[in-house]
């Protein structure tokens, strides 16, 4: 499962650290172990796939990360997989502040695109299954504010639709 995944991750790391320039983890190695753990919906496998996300691939290398460009499936599975916890409100929690955070990096791409070229594609773009996946999460448990919440992340959806 997850741990074994991130094992492997781990002893990619180490091989490349050792000087094995083929062995450096990219997005799909770190995708593989977001995938392993949203199969497993535990409180630690949600706690995982958050800071795998935000500690070890949104972080430059010389702030402590890893210096690995998350994609849209990072983000989709990271929230699939905090979504799906069995402990619901802090998995809806971590879910939605991930979701977030790649509306900010859809954001942040959209800009550098504008830039530099628009030639190439976006990693990370927004589509309505994050979004989806959240409001379904946030839809099966009873919380203070939860239409609200709910309304939020609608009109935020609106406006993506609407503004490309």
């Amino acid at each position: 499962g997850p741990k074994r995944a991130m094992e492997i991750l781990d002893g990619m790391w180490e091989r490349w650290n050792e000087g094995d320039a083929l062995a450096k983890p990219n997005a799909v190695n770190y995708n593989a172990v977001l995938n392993a753990a949203s199969r497993h919906p535990t409180p630690e496998n949600a706690e995982l796939a958050e800071k795998l996300l935000v500690q070890r691939m949104e972080l430059p290398q010389d702030q402590g990360g890893d210096d690995v460009e998350p994609d849209k499936l990072s983000y989709a599975l990271a929230i699939l997989c905090c979504s799906r916890c069995s402990d619901p409100p802090r998995g809806v929690d971590a879910a939605e502040k991930i979701l977030e955070r790649m509306e900010a990096r859809a954001k942040k791409e959209e800009r550098r695109r504008r830039i530099f070229s628009g030639a190439a594609p976006p990693s990370v773009r927004l589509d309505v299954e994050c979004f989806n996946v959240v409001l379904t999460a946030l839809s099966r448990h009873n919380q203070r504010g939860l239409v609200e919440r709910l309304q939020t992340i609608i009109k935020r959806m609106e406006h993506y639709a609407a503004n490309g």
